[in-house]
């Protein structure tokens, strides 16, 4: 089998007597086919069963598919190009030895469109989600062979290797969002607030078609002590937490106003605080007493 120096002897030799066009032409050619393949072959696979698929799912898989066919295509190419200067058996050793130290030099390129290929087959997500990959959070403009673009809620066009991606969290694809509230109730008030928030749960369950299960109204900590943090659990439909969450609070402020309980809301993320201010709950039941 040739040596390494022979082979490099032989394409010094082979390129001498090889003609320029013969390249120029392989070269176009392959450009040229690896351009209209990523054009005809997306519509080939993904036309058969498009109405099968979303439209997201759609744009996602044709971007791969291009990137694919162009890869293999510019590939062949390379390989023709090299049997122009190896003739026979060198054109392995030669291939080998290129492959391999490609493949040392190119570990984070081949890393990354392996993993645009499993995409192929995997439907984690698809253009127009909105998904946490890495560190970045933000919604999927565009999936390609080797990258992810994402924009995120700032602004910005974050790309994250398809490689690199380990962990995918996709917020569009949940089944529900938390529209919880919480109450701290001081522990002379506790059964009266419970009452309260039951009441105001089973109204809303009544009113929000958004809400997909009747909310409970729990201890979640279960610690007993001067204040007692009461818990209205509801789950709505993905994407109305928030509003859901607006409506609980309303709720809940005039439940509490009306057991002489005054609460201030803190909102966060995924559940609303309502702290108690005990100052004011005591006045209020001075006031009430006096009446």
């Amino acid at each position: 089998m040739p040596n390494f120096q022979d082979a490099i002897a032989e394409l010094a030799q082979a390129f001498d007597a090889t003609n320029l066009d013969e390249i120029i032409l392989i070269a176009l050619g392959g450009w040229l086919l690896g351009a209209v393949l990523g054009k005809l072959m997306p519509r080939l696979i993904v036309g058969r069963t498009s109405r099968r698929l979303s439209t997201a799912r759609r744009q996602t898989l044709d971007h791969l598919i291009a990137g694919t066919a162009r890869v293999l295509v510019y590939v062949i190419a390379s390989i023709l190009i090299l049997s122009l200067f190896f003739p026979g058996s060198s054109v392995l050793t030669a291939l080998g030895l290129i492959s391999a130290g490609v493949a040392f030099a190119a570990r984070p390129y081949f890393s990354d469109i392996i993993g645009g290929i499993a995409l192929l087959f995997d439907d984690h997500y698809s253009v127009g989600e909105k998904v946490q990959l890495l560190d970045v959070s933000g919604y999927i403009e565009d999936v390609q062979l080797r990258y992810t673009y994402i924009r995120a809620d700032s602004g910005e066009l974050l790309i994250v290797p398809n490689g690199e991606v380990r962990v995918i969290r996709n917020f569009s694809r949940s089944s529900f969002s938390l529209a919880s509230v919480q109450v701290s109730v001081p522990r002379e008030q506790v059964a009266v607030a419970l009452r309260a928030l039951r009441r105001v749960a089973a109204q809303i369950y009544a009113e929000h078609e958004d809400i997909i299960e009747e909310p409970m109204v729990l201890s979640e900590s279960g610690l007993l002590s001067s204040e007692t943090m009461l818990t209205v659990k509801v789950k709505a439909a993905y994407g109305q937490g928030p509003k859901v969450r607006n409506h609980l609070i309303t709720h809940i402020h005039r439940a509490l106003g009306e057991q002489g309980i005054i609460a201030v809301p803190q909102a966060t993320p995924e559940r609303a605080t309502v702290p108690i201010n005990t100052a004011d709950v005591k006045a209020a039941l001075r006031k009430k007493n006096e009446l």
